[in-house]
């Protein structure tokens, strides 16, 4: 699960109503692009006696559960983004609550945990869009996070909202950021592949290796519509 593109935090450009800054958050953010050791080494240094540091400490746990499978990190993460937003309830925090439940639901080998957890973390991600439905990044975690979830969850609709939207934003030039397209135009591939529109889906696949050879991104989605367009074009 890759959900951090390189240049992410170039688009972060203003704070919300948090003690921490949007920037702030999303600076942290940038160690999903850092290898697990660094990550680890200052998950030790961080300082949590404070709310910035119980934060930094929550996203960098975040990391290690997305990249390891480690329960231990995810469920320590939303111990202390549930503490954090008792009081502060921060979109973009929400949104990473949503995601550590979500990897419980994907991990955890009990049935009932997989759909507790499953579905609180779609009724979280549903929080954090509605308190802001025009957070590209937060459409973009969500219809990331949620497009691994089984059928079961019938979440379908709402992935294929969040990446039309942020196709809408591309389109009206609001978003721009090669990483993000490269990923996004994977994305929307996969959607279409699920539809068996598989024309479709080899339009969206090419955009995304086009911008990847272009500026020299070689990243899981770049990689992953590499491999489906050898497969379709065969």
């Amino acid at each position: 699960m890759r959900i951090f593109p390189t240049s992410l935090i170039l688009f972060l450009l203003f704070s919300t109503s948090f003690g921490i800054s949007r920037n702030e958050i999303m600076s942290i953010s940038s160690y999903f692009n850092s290898n697990t050791q660094a990550v680890l080494d200052t998950i030790k240094k961080t300082d949590t006696s404070n709310e910035f540091g119980k934060t930094k400490k929550a996203i960098l746990l975040s990391v290690i559960g997305v990249r390891t499978n480690d329960g231990k990190s995810y469920y320590e993460a939303i111990s202390l983004l549930e503490e954090i937003l008792k009081n502060n309830r921060n979109p973009i925090l929400i949104a990473y609550l949503g995601m550590n439940y979500a990897l419980v639901a994907r991990y955890d080998l009990n049935p009932s945990i997989k759909t507790l957890f499953g579905n609180r973390a779609i009724s979280t991600f549903k929080e954090a869009v509605n308190m802001d439905s025009k957070d590209w990044y937060i459409r973009y975690l969500r219809g990331n996070v949620l497009f691994e979830f089984p059928e079961f969850f019938k979440v379908g609709n709402v992935v294929k909202e969040d990446f039309l939207y942020l196709e809408r934003l591309i389109a009206n030039g609001e978003l721009n950021d090669p990483s993000v397209l490269v990923s996004i135009y994977f994305f929307i591939g996969e959607m279409y592949k699920l539809d068996r529109k598989i024309s479709k889906s080899i339009e969206y696949w090419k955009k995304s290796v086009e911008i990847g050879d272009a500026y020299k991104i070689r990243s899981d989605e770049y990689t992953k519509s590499k491999k489906r367009l050898e497969i379709f074009l065969d």
